[in-house]
């Protein structure tokens, strides 16, 4: 396999997926994990977050962040178990590890980390959004796919038309990244994260609704889409919720 190497903007998005098994364990470990942002950072990763939701009856776990350094260079689970296992942080990633359960597609075999990688199906960057600042904002949510819609789907996230990523950025996107990854019995699903920079976010996400190239687009990504049973009729997306 070939490692990953720096993209243009230096940055390369990674998620990892596991299950959580014990709540409250999985809250303090974070928040411990939390409190090192600079260590976690000279490990290897930066903008670390950690989010979940109930996705077939199980808590989903989702940590999402961009691999920096030397990490760049690595594949992303060799570069994720170097962050875990760094020496100032390692005990609360241990701690993390035992509240939580394997991916099922690692279950049963306890040589495997807990984590599994998601992949990368779409990395937007948009020079047309307001630069970043302190009160800049992510956000993440989390869909379904229709098995038989994959591939059409993959095929438009590779040919993401301009006019969506000029509407994207005029809404003060800065970026916007999608992972996908199989749960249950190899179910698709689709987690996005973006990074808001903007000042009305009320605002702005109702230019996004209103833009006439993103409503053509969505005519073709919705039907893609599987959304969960606690998802809103206005969106496919349900929001991920912050450990």
């Amino acid at each position: 396999m070939t490692a990953h190497r720096p993209t243009d903007d230096a940055t390369v998005p990674v998620a990892f997926v596991a299950v959580i098994d014990h709540r409250s364990s999985c809250e303090v470990a974070i928040q411990q994990i939390g409190r090192e942002v600079e260590a976690v950072s000279h490990a290897g990763a930066d903008h670390l977050r950690f989010l979940w939701q109930r996705v077939e009856g199980e808590d989903i776990l989702i940590a999402m962040m961009d691999l920096n350094g030397a990490a760049l260079y690595q594949e992303p689970i060799e570069a994720w178990q170097s962050i875990t296992q760094c020496k100032q942080i390692s005990e609360h990633f241990s701690a993390l590890e035992k509240a939580i359960r394997s991916h099922p597609r690692h279950a049963g075999r306890a040589s495997l980390s807990p984590w599994v990688e998601a992949e990368t199906i779409c990395k937007l960057r948009l020079g047309n959004a307001a630069a970043v600042t302190g009160s800049a904002s992510w956000h993440a949510a989390v869909t379904g796919l229709k098995i038989e819609k994959e591939a059409e789907y993959r095929l438009l996230h590779d040919n993401v038309w301009p006019g969506v990523m000029e509407a994207i950025g005029a809404s003060n996107i800065s970026r916007f990244d999608i992972f996908l990854v199989e749960l249950g019995d190899n179910q698709p699903y689709l987690f996005y994260q973006f990074l808001y920079t903007g000042q009305n976010f009320a605002k702005d996400m109702e230019s996004q609704s209103s833009s006439l190239v993103n409503q053509r687009w969505w005519k073709f990504t919705d039907k893609c889409q599987q959304p969960l049973p606690q998802a809103g009729k206005d969106s496919p997306w349900l929001d991920m919720k912050t450990l």
